[in-house]
């Protein structure tokens, strides 16, 4: 009998814990079970990033992807320095006569995450790893935000297969798909950190951006940094409502130290990008604008070319709102036999953007989803996103909302040095999944008594997505003309196909969505009336986004997008013209590629292939020197027309062009001329009017502007005169030709000896001094290229705008020309230390998570043993 005043046991609870049958799998402890979870989930990730590339993964195929196309040709040269000697020639000699090759084909040893990317690709290949790493990284991303495993996995989905990152892909921007990858934990170490966790918020911070500078592509970077700075109002203004300042302070300085760890080990890559985007085309410019004001960036016209339309920004409900792409493939028998071709391609696009390989879509659930979470999340991570999602959109307009462009564009540092501002778009792709998985996870959350008050937001998140889906379909024809910017240029029939066509393509898909949003909203409907369970919930949602989003990516990126590799290597077989052309034994000429056509002329600074076996004078490059630039729009042009005239008139049986003329292909050292020929297809002419490598000249015209300086090229004979701004720079290049009149030796020479990428040679012999020119680019001497006369360190100049020149005293004497900018050497050294502090410290930190969460799981155990 029991003691008066003790509870009497039930018979649970003499029980013991073994004595309940066990349910199949109960023997997994806790943390087992969830790593299989995540196990599955990312298994599931894999699945369908094969299933979509299938064609590279098992069937050994490459994607044709134009601007991988244009880089293979001009990498060639530096690849192939790497292989022979082992290290890097860091200076391309075959691209626009001459540049850095820093954001061409460098490799960076010293930073040590680079080879981490590597391990990260779990022998995926190109661009499937791309895809795979943005499917984990916003996993990781939401599981930090301790959502749970299969929300996140719905959202990673979401994110991952939004068709921006597919099309981009297509068109070759891997650099681009490879930072896009690593934002989102970025972000989830930041909240981590914000939220108390500092020493491993911190630390992931520091990762993932050591990962997103190594990726390279800095204008994704640099949006990244704006959204993050929105993140940080918001959290600040949340700590001063919660009187949590302090807090906020310390988690501040833990990321201002973390952004400084994960920026060092990519020092080499920043300071070489930094001195070299100084003397590009997205610095400061030399030359007046038409508005006689010097720029300090792009050209605004030429970064808001690719401006999204203020009502294209619908395509992130209905993908082809504007009608697709460009190029679109239209699969229509009808509309087939009417032109007469399979595989039929039309601009099915009736935007403003000059091409587009195909729109932004989020799918329609997403934006359905990203509406309710407007209506039904609190907290600082609401308002950061919803103030990226505004800023952001609006910006993609470009020079359709110039207000706030302009704004950008003059205020913001470095906001001037991008183009495309249609990217932004990137980071509205970020903020619409996060808010709707945010939207769900409260849902999830929300008890089943309190439900009911998410019926009203639910009915106002579905009335405005799917009303508006429903408008465009019912009404799309009275709304818009689908009328295209280029539409006059085509025949009248051919404009009438489309206009029909672009109405048919806004109708389908509208209706498209709006089914989507409805069985969306009847889930979610359901299971706030508790008819079914999460689980059908998450796998009914996944499902559906999966066939949202897989059939609209494949109307962009699908079978004709892939080759054999020997079919996209043949592309790189030598043609006739260019067997002729390497075998000349001189280490030092160019060559310029031209087309069939004078109006074709922009491919010549638009196409790497020549680059591929020759020293071009023109190239394909985002990012050319400035000066070069300015001389190709200002001089260069006037030049290739007359060897236009010229061509026209040759006999295609004589192989050379006599010539002297053409002053700045003379002092660029042309050698040879491909020009497509009617009987023989594209041929080498050999031009005969250039200066050579090296020459003396006997007059120097002093001028005090860049503008004089360039101009000055229109009417100066280059073999005999050099024309040098002594004004710039202090005038210290004035300095340099001080006591150097117009005398001649006409017994001088000068030649070259030897050549190399980054060490050039030369002997001189004259009775005097004089100015000798050099057919090299002028780089700041302070960058990266010094002069050296009979072993000791000289100061040279620029001639001619762009050339490099060197004043050389009388006598005999060996002068030399090294590449070795201090920014790479030293910053190399900087980045290879910081790469190992880094390491160790997540070393460090990945230890005591282990421990901590071990003792967690172990006390757990003890817990569960004890009742």
């Amino acid at each position: 009998m029991a003691k008066k005043g003790t509870p009497r046991k039930s018979k649970a609870a003499k029980k013991t814990p073994s004595t309940p049958a066990k349910k199949a799998g109960s023997s997994l402890k806790p943390w087992q079970k969830e790593a299989l979870t995540h196990t599955g989930i990312i298994l599931a990730f894999l699945l369908l990033v094969v299933m979509f590339f299938s064609p590279v993964v098992f069937q050994n195929k490459v994607m044709r992807q134009g601007d991988i196309q244009q880089f293979t040709g001009m990498a060639k040269e530096l690849r192939d320095y790497r292989q022979e000697k082992g290290e890097e020639a860091l200076w391309s000699t075959r691209i626009f006569s001459g540049m850095p090759g820093y954001q061409i084909s460098v490799e960076y040893p010293g930073n040590l995450f680079k080879p981490i990317t590597k391990l990260l690709r779990f022998g995926l290949p190109n661009p499937a790893f791309f895809v795979f790493m943005t499917f984990l990284g916003f996993y990781l991303f939401l599981n930090i935000l301790k959502i749970n495993p299969y929300l996140s996995g719905l959202g990673a989905v979401a994110f991952a297969l939004s068709s921006y990152f597919f099309i981009i892909l297509e068109a070759g921007h891997t650099s681009k798909a490879h930072a896009i990858a690593y934002m989102a934990p970025i972000v989830g170490g930041i909240i981590l950190t914000y939220r108390g966790k500092w020493l491993l918020g911190g630390a992931i911070t520091a990762f993932f951006l050591a990962l997103e500078i190594t990726a390279n592509h800095l204008q994704i970077t640099y949006y990244l940094a704006i959204m993050i700075g929105f993140l940080g109002i918001a959290y600040f203004v949340d700590a001063i409502m919660k009187k949590t300042l302090p807090d906020f302070f310390k988690a501040s300085g833990v990321l201002i130290i973390a952004a400084l760890l994960g920026v060092a080990p990519s020092t080499s890559l920043l300071w070489t990008t930094s001195q070299y985007a100084a003397e590009t085309m997205r610095g400061q410019s030399e030359l007046p604008a038409k508005d006689g004001e010097v720029s300090s960036g792009l050209n605004l016209d030429y970064a808001l070319r690719w401006s999204y339309g203020v009502e294209e920004s619908f395509t992130l409900l209905v993908p082809n709102f504007y009608g697709g792409s460009t190029s679109f493939l239209v699969k229509d028998r009808e509309l087939e036999r009417q032109f007469g071709q399979k595989n039929l391609r039309l601009r099915t696009y009736w935007g403003d953007q000059p091409s587009t390989s195909g729109p932004v879509y989020v799918g329609a659930i997403i934006c359905f989803l990203f509406v309710l979470g407007l209506l039904i999340t609190r907290g600082p991570i609401k308002w950061a996103m919803l103030a990226t999602f505004l800023i952001f959109l609006m910006l993609s307009w470009g020079k359709n909302f110039l207000p706030l462009t302009e704004l950008f564009f003059n205020i913001f540092p470095g906001y001037n040095k991008f183009r495309a501002v249609s990217m932004t778009l990137v980071m509205v792709e970020f903020a619409m999944p996060l808010l709707g998985i945010l939207a769900l996870n409260k849902v999830i959350q929300t008890e089943k008594k309190d439900r009911k008050n998410l019926t009203r937001p639910l009915l106002i998140a579905g009335g405005i997505t799917g009303g508006l889906s429903l408008i465009f379909a019912l009404l799309g024809g009275v709304l818009f003309d689908f009328s295209g910017a280029v539409d006059s240029q085509m025949n009248a029939s051919v404009v009438d196909i489309l206009v029909n066509l672009r109405s048919d393509m806004l109708l389908s898909d509208s209706l498209r969505s709006f089914a989507l949003i409805a069985v969306a909203f009847g889930l979610i409907w359901f299971y706030l009336r508790d008819a079914i369970k999460p689980s059908l919930l998450y796998a009914g949602l996944t499902a559906l986004v999966v066939i949202d989003m897989l059939p609209v990516n494949a109307r962009f990126l699908n079978e004709d997008n892939y080759v054999n590799e020997r079919t996209l290597k043949n592309e790189y077989t030598p043609s006739q013209a260019d067997q002729f052309i390497m075998q000349d034994p001189d280490p030092d000429f160019r060559v310029v590629n031209l087309p069939g056509s004078p109006n074709q002329i922009i491919q010549v600074v638009n196409e790497a292939r020549t680059s591929y076996y020759h020293r071009n004078i023109g190239g394909y490059h985002a990012a050319k020197l400035g000066r070069y630039n300015d001389l190709i729009d200002t001089v260069l042009i006037q030049d290739i027309y007359q060897l236009y005239q010229v061509l026209g008139e040759q006999n295609d049986s004589i192989r050379q062009l006599r010539m002297s003329n053409l002053d700045v292909l003379n002092m660029l050292n042309l050698r040879y001329v491909i020009y497509p020929t009617q009987q023989a297809g594209p041929q080498a002419f050999q031009y005969t009017g250039a200066h050579g490598s090296a020459w003396f000249v006997n007059r120097i015209q002093q001028v005090q502007t860049p503008q004089e300086e360039i101009l000055a090229l229109r009417s100066i004979n280059t073999g005999n005169t050099a024309v040098v701004d002594v004004a710039i720079d202090g005038g210290r290049f004035g300095e340099q030709i001080k006591g150097l009149g117009n005398q001649s030796d006409p017994n001088a020479r000068i030649t070259l000896t030897s050549f190399d990428n980054k060490r050039i040679t030369y002997k001189s012999n004259s009775s005097q001094p004089q100015l000798a020119v050099f057919s090299e680019i002028y780089y700041n001497d302070k960058k990266g290229w010094k002069a050296y006369l009979d072993g000791q360190e000289v100061p040279h100049l620029r001639a001619n705008y762009v050339l490099r020149a060197l004043n050389v005293p009388a006598g005999e004497h060996e002068i030399e020309f090294r590449f070795e900018p201090a920014a790479y050497f030293t910053g190399e050294t900087i980045s290879l230390i910081s790469s190992i502090i880094l390491l160790l410290l997540m070393a460090g930190v990945a230890f005591l998570e282990w421990r901590r969460r071990n003792q967690e799981n172990s006390l757990e155990e003890s817990n569960n043993q004890a009742t």
